[in-house]
């Protein structure tokens, strides 16, 4: 399993990924990775990018969720506590969000805040990946 991930990953993030959507020139190379991502179920067609505008840590929580099926998990579960200050128990990705912080894929600031509008930083969606695959930090791949 983890190498299939790893394959994916590869495949996604380095020539077609999440970052290249981002930086793409011209409107037919961002369409085609805009349908790849649609096609590899990181993102649905509802959800809406342009060239222009930075990924933030609450996209990247929904995309991880979608991928990794984690939104069924956690849909319907209730967080009872605050885990971070700028996250309402009621927000519908608060349990997502406390999945992926328990289990390190990703963390809030020292402040208490998980900054959900922030953008997502390269070290962090890098971070994510190495703790999916398996490895508590990067000092161990």
């Amino acid at each position: 399993m983890k190498k299939i991930l790893a394959i994916l990953l590869c495949i996604v993030i380095m020539p077609l990924g999440i970052f290249s959507v981002m930086a793409a020139e011209d409107e037919t190379q961002y369409m085609d990775s805009y349908n790849r991502l649609i096609g590899l179920g990181l993102i649905d067609d509802e959800q809406e990018y342009t060239t222009e505008q930075e990924l933030t840590r609450l996209d990247f929580v929904k995309m991880l969720g979608q991928y990794l099926k984690i939104y069924d998990q956690t849909k319907d579960s209730k967080v009872t506590a605050n885990v971070f200050d700028d996250i309402d128990i009621d927000d519908p990705y608060a349990a997502m969000i406390e999945y992926m912080v328990e289990r390190e894929y990703l963390s809030g600031f020292g402040d208490g805040r998980f900054y959900p509008d922030g953008s997502l930083t390269y070290n962090q969606a890098v971070k994510a990946f190495v703790c999916i695959l398996g490895y508590n930090s990067i000092e161990t791949v």
